[in-house]
């Protein structure tokens, strides 16, 4: 709709019960599992590291205040990190006509118990059961949050860094071809990860990290 421009305002939030074709960074797939959460809110800003950054925080934070929704980490330089240190959710942005649309992806309703061939194994999920209406209304209150709590660049760098799971940590970021391992430091006042390697401290803007 977006790059169809058939939008007259905005911001908007489309969200889904059931994704059958979910993507993530780098168009890797994302598994879509029952009474989880998959929505996209569009509102027209500019987009860099720091606006992932920023979604991140506010997740946490809204998370927070949901019944049982727990403390969650986060991983540069877009990943939710759930209680069991392993990927519950993401968040991928795209600019697109001068409007930033954000697509966020979030594992709740924690399974009782899993072979190890489940795929859902892998990840973690929030253990907090949602039914078919809060998978509409929760994207909805998640956008009108963010939008009414932004944050300074200072407010983001300290509550993201609270949230950080690897933080002066070793770890590696792969960009490209390029490895680079070092200790992360924290976050730049773009968003960029900041790493201690030889000596000397490196900024990126993009990659993944692993650690």
């Amino acid at each position: 709709l977006v790059t169809q421009k058939k939008i007259d305002s905005y911001p908007i939030v489309v969200s889904t019960s059931v994704q059958t074709a979910g993507v993530g960074r780098k168009s890797d797939k994302w598994h879509h599992f029952p009474e989880s959460l998959a929505f996209s809110f569009a509102y027209q800003e500019s987009f860099n590291t720091l606006t992932a950054i920023e979604i991140g925080v506010a997740l946490c934070q809204f998370i927070s205040q949901l019944p049982s929704g727990g403390n969650l980490m986060l991983k540069w330089p877009n990943d939710l990190i759930g209680p069991r240190g392993r990927k519950c959710g993401g968040i991928l942005g795209q600019l697109i006509n001068g409007v930033l649309v954000v697509g966020v992806g979030i594992n709740f309703n924690f399974p009782a118990a899993m072979p190890k061939s489940d795929p859902r194994e892998e990840f973690d999920f929030i253990a907090l059961s949602i039914d078919n209406e809060q998978t509409k209304k929760i994207p909805v209150a998640f956008a009108e949050y963010f939008l009414t709590h932004r944050l300074s660049a200072q407010e983001i760098s300290r509550v993201w860094t609270s949230h950080c799971c690897h933080l002066n940590k070793s770890v590696t970021i792969i960009n490209g071809q390029s490895k680079v391992r070092g200790i992360f430091t924290g976050i730049g006042p773009a968003g960029e990860a900041l790493l201690s390697s030889e000596g000397q401290i490196q900024s990126f803007f993009s990659g993944s990290l692993v650690y």
